[in-house]
């Protein structure tokens, strides 16, 4: 199921793709509010890809029937969002609404969201292979945690006095660091 206009009912009459395309331009609608199409046309200009008034207007309508990754990215850039946000937009609780993420494989916005940002994988029956979905995540799954260490040790706190708490940091921060430099030395880097 994938919605069109927030005030409607699904219109089930769409293609799975241009369900897709419908999905995001509702959403690119929602975070310009009140700005205009040329506005966001201009900052599409501005960052890179000329849009028009026209096509902005289109997508937002549910007239464009796909929507480029160049757009995507751009579009969400000038909303000042991320692509998956665009595509898989909000709210995310687990109130029974799905979406076709794949023609016919409907699941909840999140699961849709996070197996594009390439955190889970999908609920594949019949052609998902889970081993090779790690064999072909893996490098982003190291790149992420390794971002996820380093994150970690700029905002820890050691505290300067002495005691149980400034040995708990300092053996936190001995423990981060040493996965980090095994993660970066496993990758190549």
């Amino acid at each position: 199921m994938c919605l069109v206009n927030t005030s409607e009912a699904p219109d089930k009459s769409l293609s799975w793709e241009a369900a897709q395309a419908a999905r995001i331009g509702q959403e690119v609608q929602r975070l310009r509010g009140k700005r205009t199409a040329s506005w966001l046309a201009n900052r599409a200009e501005k960052l890179g890809l000329k849009m028009t008034r026209q096509t902005i207007a289109d997508l937002e309508n549910g007239r464009r029937r796909y929507v480029t990754t160049a757009e995507l990215t751009v579009l969400a850039a000038a909303l000042n969002t991320t692509p998956v946000a665009l595509a898989y937009p909000e709210p995310y609780d687990d109130d029974g609404e799905s979406l076709e993420v794949l023609r016919d494989l409907p699941v909840s916005k999140l699961s849709a969201a996070q197996w594009f940002s390439g955190l889970t994988s999908l609920p594949l029956t019949d052609i998902g292979d889970r081993e090779e979905y790690k064999r072909n995540t893996r490098q982003l799954q190291g790149a992420r945690r390794i971002w996820e260490l380093e994150k970690a040790l700029s905002e820890l706190v050691i505290p300067q006095e002495a005691g149980a708490r400034r040995e708990l940091a300092l053996e936190r921060a001995a423990s981060l660091h040493r996965e980090l430099e095994a993660r970066k030395e496993g990758r190549g880097a």
